[in-house]
């Protein structure tokens, strides 16, 4: 009896083993998962892990196993020790993650794996293969294309608000509205909108809260921008009739859940948002970079309007507008420019027609600056008619191939004649008595003339009249 009870206890000792979750015992686990990300998720994958345990762990030696490989783990920034409730983000691209999550700075972690978009089974194991986490998903559970994350919340994972470095132990509320890519492998929600906390800086109280910051990652000097906060329990449920209390980090602060704030010096700032609701608060931090507007808006000749970004990063110009006379068109929010790229906005969409007098504003309705005519798109000019062309002064006329005149009459006149005939061809009119003078003096030179030869001819007659012997 002693035999059989023995393999009888070792047998239930088993059995309750293999059937105990995994999470439960693990120190570091899988804790949210981004197994297809909106538009090409090639390379832009990535899953958490936490130390949810009460002492620090060094996972450098750890292994992420997928498609049945034991994967190596690198570290690209951060510890590699997790201290308790620590958190890092295992990536593939390291460059594609930080163009998708601009504002993220917690532990970086690479490791070579492709997930599976159909689902599959991934896992986490420690130095010496001993499995830690291991986590089984489909595409049924959400979080498919949709923008959003499964996050373990208890046992299981559930889809919500992708926040990669944050785990509250509970997964969030859905985002309703997740970013659309077009399918060119760059979310437009976070190239330049930051949709998800970075460092969770602190939980205060016995039930601490969740605070998550949505606002641009870019914003520009003088232009002003948008900040959104939420707050969540630790079951990941809205907390209504939060406080919230903004530290914009150049000196000023606000309150609300949304709020409006400029930045009137370029740099990177550190944005924190604090959020409270009885006796429960909490904190989060993100951080913003104002940078000089390099923008440019040239009017097209066919009322149109065109504005250029020439940046060296993606600009977002939704809920600037631009206004000519008494019209104003504002541009639809989340209106994305690429670096050195353009957009141009025609006279049916703007419902105007933009002249040189045309403003570009920011949000807050400062000016960027005025249209000038974008001289590569003006049409040409048509060639001015001969008979307009003496009544156009400003027109310039090129004339070639004039033939050389040939020597007149008025060429070998004397000084007095060529001066009047050069009056003459210049256009000049001259006064009559000028030319009664020129001929009376034409006049006594013919007279002194004639008198000469007259005079010379008598002399030689008389001359020839005597003979000299």
């Amino acid at each position: 009896m002693k035999t059989p009870n023995n393999f009888f206890v070792r047998f239930i000792f088993c059995v309750a083993l293999t059937c105990a979750p995994t999470s439960a015992l693990a120190a570091v686990q899988i804790t949210e998962i981004m197994y297809d990300v909106s538009g090409t998720d090639t390379g832009r994958e990535w899953v958490e892990i936490t130390n949810t345990g009460s002492s620090a762990v060094d996972v450098s030696g750890y292994k992420f196993f997928e498609a049945n490989t034991n994967h190596g783990i690198t570290v690209l920034s951060g510890s590699a020790v997790l201290a308790p409730g620590g958190v890092a983000v295992i990536v593939d691209d390291a460059t594609k993650f930080g163009i998708d999550w601009s504002a993220f700075s917690g532990v970086l972690l690479k490791s070579s794996f492709s997930l599976s978009n159909t689902g599959e089974s991934i896992a986490l194991k420690d130095s010496t293969l001993v499995m830690q986490h291991s986590v089984t998903y489909d595409g049924s559970m959400g979080a498919a294309g949709d923008g959003n994350s499964l996050h373990l919340s208890g046992t299981t994972f559930t889809p919500g608000i992708a926040d990669p470095g944050v785990y509250s132990g509970g997964a969030s509320t859905p985002d309703p509205t997740p970013p659309d890519t077009g399918g060119n492998g760059s979310s437009a929600s976070t190239t330049n909108t930051v949709s998800q906390q970075t460092n969770l800086v602190t939980n205060v109280g016995p039930d601490p809260l969740v605070a998550r910051i949505k606002s641009q990652s870019v914003v520009m000097v003088g232009g002003g921008s948008f900040f959104t906060g939420s707050a969540f329990d630790l079951k990941g449920t809205a907390v209504a009739n939060a406080r919230y209390i903004w530290n914009f980090g150049d000196g000023a602060t606000d309150g609300g859940q949304t709020v409006f704030h400029t930045y009137v010096y370029p740099g990177k700032y550190a944005v924190i948002l604090t959020v409270a609701s009885g006796d429960q608060a909490g904190m989060n931090r993100i951080t913003i970079e104002a940078a000089p507007a390099q923008v440019g808006l040239l009017a097209e000749p066919d009322g149109s309007l065109m504005v250029l970004n020439r940046s060296s990063q993606e600009l977002n110009i939704g809920l600037w507008s631009v206004s000519s006379g008494t019209s104003t068109f504002v541009i639809p929010q989340d209106t994305l420019i690429l670096s050195g790229q353009s957009v141009r906005f025609a006279t049916s969409v703007m419902h105007m027609y933009a002249s040189a007098d045309a403003t570009l504003r920011y949000t807050n309705g400062t000016a960027v600056g005025t249209a000038v005519p974008h001289e590569e798109t003006i049409v040409p000019m048509q060639p001015i008619p001969v008979a307009v062309v003496n009544q156009a002064p400003a027109a310039r006329v090129l004339v070639k191939n004039i033939p050389t005149a040939k020597p007149t009459v008025a060429a070998v006149l004397p000084v007095a004649s060529t001066s009047l005939a050069g009056a003459g061809a210049s256009g000049v009119s001259l006064p009559l008595w000028t030319y009664v003078l020129g001929l009376g003096g034409l006049l006594l030179i013919g007279v002194a003339g004639a008198s000469y030869m007259r005079f010379s001819g008598a002399t030689k007659t008389a001359a020839d009249e005597f003979e000299i012997e």
